[in-house]
């Protein structure tokens, strides 16, 4: 694991919002699944991001 699951663990237990959007309204959840980072969608996914 390269440590981005446990800095998505801490920003979320902090109050981060799972469903937060960027300027262009795209999520955490996007972008990780389009760099193939499956740990942080898996990540993601348990903190109940929406996928739609």
């Amino acid at each position: 694991m390269n440590g981005h699951c446990d800095t998505v663990d801490l920003l979320i237990n902090h109050g981060a919002a799972v469903d937060g959007q960027n300027e262009r309204l795209r999520t955490a959840l996007h972008l990780a699944s389009e760099k193939g980072d499956m740990e942080v969608v898996g990540t993601l996914l348990h903190y109940r991001a929406s996928v739609d």
